[in-house]
């Protein structure tokens, strides 16, 4: 237990701020590094995914003997903004708990399913043990789309998977910033929402568009 509390520690002291959310955030260059050296050592097969510069996604493989199904787990590493947090990035231990910005989300299950793939190397599985360390999970999870396509794409020997991902990433994200802008030019007179408030406004909108020009049922 306290070599995972020591992971967990070392992965809140990375600041991994979703710098679409906070301008100033580092986002994930950092954890991204620790991370894919961390798979390493444990004996995976590391890949880094990285369709926006500078915001990395991490795969691991632990390859089976062969003969069994693939399990993949999953994590991501950003997080939101720090706030009036005190030591945000400086964790602490109290009454058995890890206190710190990203501790419960979701650095926490990181470290469990890092933890997880290097105790799996002993047990000599019959199918692979994939983990997947993704970025921008709080804003627009282009890091999901990307290792999704990764993911498929070492399954298939095929990269073209991660080509369309990435382009479905853009395409969603292009529906959802034109749903915000017609939001937000006809609610100029009205108190600016919160991020958190704007991104769910955006989903409403986009289902009602959808819904009026019958592409959804």
């Amino acid at each position: 237990m306290e070599r995972h509390v020591e992971l967990l520690s070392q992965l809140v002291a990375i600041d991994s701020v979703n710098p679409d959310l906070v301008p100033s955030g580092a986002g994930e260059g950092a954890i991204g590094s620790f991370v894919a050296g961390w798979l390493r050592e444990a004996g995976l097969e590391v890949e880094i995914v990285e369709p926006v510069p500078g915001r990395p996604s991490v795969v691991g493989v632990l390859r089976g003997s062969g003969g069994g199904r693939s399990l993949m787990l999953n994590a991501h590493m950003d997080t939101v903004g720090a706030g009036g947090m005190a030591s945000a990035f400086s964790p602490v231990m109290r009454d058995g708990r890890v206190y710190g910005r990203g501790a419960y989300d979701m650095k926490a299950s990181l470290a469990a399913i890092m933890v997880t793939a290097r105790e799996a190397a002993a047990l000599r599985l019959k199918g692979d043990l994939i983990i997947t360390a993704v970025a921008d999970e709080e804003v627009a999870s282009f890091g999901t789309f990307a290792v999704v396509g990764a993911v498929i794409g070492l399954a298939t020997g095929s990269w073209w998977f991660l080509a369309i991902a990435v382009a479905v990433h853009v395409l969603v994200t292009l529906v959802v910033l034109g749903a915000v802008g017609s939001l937000l030019a006809h609610d100029r007179d009205k108190p600016a929402p919160t991020d958190v408030a704007r991104r769910e406004e955006a989903a409403e909108l986009t289902d009602t568009e959808l819904e009026q020009t019958g592409t959804r049922t």
